[in-house]
C-alpha cells in the first residue's frame, strides 16, 4: 500500500537539505525581495548554509571596471586645534666681533694722544731778504704750509724742525723722517733732502704758526734753486 508523502518532504528528497533552502531564499527574493530575507524569513542555521553554498558555488571576482568620473571636491573641513609649542631650539655660537671702528666721526677731531701724518716740500726761486746776513749775500726767506688731514681741538704749541740726522727724544721720541712722530701738542718736522743752502736761521721761525687745522714755518736759502721736502708729524694734547 503506497503512503502519501508529506509535500514538504516530497520536495526536499530530490533536492536535498541544501537545495531546498536556495530553492526557498529564490522563492522567498522573489515573492518579497531582499528585504524579506534581511527581516528574518532564514533561521541562523539556514543562513549559515545558505552562505557556505554560496561562496562554494561562488564565480571568480570579474575584471575591474573603468574608473569614474572624479568627484567634485568636498566641503572644506573644520579647522583642527593649534598643536603644542615645540621645544626651544640650542642657542647658537656667538659671532666673531669685527674690529673697532675709527676712534672719531667723520667731521670730528683728532682724540687726545693719537697722531696724523704728512709730508711736505718747497723750492726757492731766488733771494728775497737781505737784513741780518752777516757775510752780505742775499737770501731767500719762505713759508712752508701743513695742512692736518683731522682737526685738533686745540692748536699745538710748538713746531720743531730737525735736518738729517737730528733728533728730539723729548719733542719728537723716537721718529725719524721714515717714521715721523711728535709728542703731545707738539708739530715735528723732518728734513729729507739735507741741502746745505737751506736753513732755519736769520729770524725766520718769526713765520712759525700754529692752528687746530695746520701750521705754517719758515725757511731760508742763500742761493736759488735750493730744495726742501720731508715729512712732519702731530699729536693732539
Amino acid at each position: 500500500m503506497n503512503r502519501l508523502r508529506h509535500p514538504i518532504r516530497a520536495v526536499r528528497e530530490p533536492f536535498g537539505t541544501a537545495g531546498l533552502i536556495v530553492a526557498c531564499v529564490a522563492l522567498i527574493a522573489a515573492l518579497g525581495g531582499t528585504a524579506l530575507a534581511a527581516k528574518g524569513a532564514l533561521t541562523g542555521k539556514q543562513k549559515k548554509e545558505v552562505e557556505k553554498i554560496a561562496k562554494k558555488y561562488a564565480g571568480k571576482p570579474g575584471a575591474p571596471g573603468a574608473t569614474g568620473p572624479k568627484g567634485d571636491a568636498g566641503a572644506t573641513g573644520p579647522q583642527g586645534k593649534e598643536g603644542a609649542a615645540g621645544k626651544e631650539g640650542p642657542q647658537g655660537k656667538q659671532g666673531i666681533q669685527g674690529p673697532e671702528g675709527s676712534p672719531w666721526t667723520a667731521g670730528g677731531t683728532l682724540p687726545s694722544g693719537e697722531s696724523e701724518t704728512g709730508v711736505w716740500a718747497y723750492v726757492f726761486h731766488g733771494p728775497y731778504v737781505e737784513e741780518g746776513n752777516p757775510e752780505g749775500k742775499k737770501i731767500e726767506a719762505t713759508i712752508v704750509p701743513l695742512s692736518f688731514n683731522i682737526e685738533l681741538a686745540e692748536a699745538p704749541e710748538k713746531i720743531i724742525f730737525l735736518r738729517g740726522s737730528e733728533t728730539d727724544e723729548v719733542n719728537c721720541p723716537g721718529g725719524s723722517v721714515n717714521s715721523p712722530t711728535a709728542a703731545p701738542g707738539v708739530v715735528c718736522v723732518y728734513e729729507a733732502e739735507n741741502n746745505p743752502n737751506i736753513s732755519r736761521g736769520f729770524g725766520v721761525e718769526f713765520f712759525d704758526a700754529t692752528y687746530v687745522s695746520g701750521a705754517v714755518f719758515g725757511l731760508f736759502s742763500i742761493e736759488p734753486g735750493s730744495r726742501a721736502k720731508g715729512t712732519y708729524a702731530v699729536t693732539a694734547k
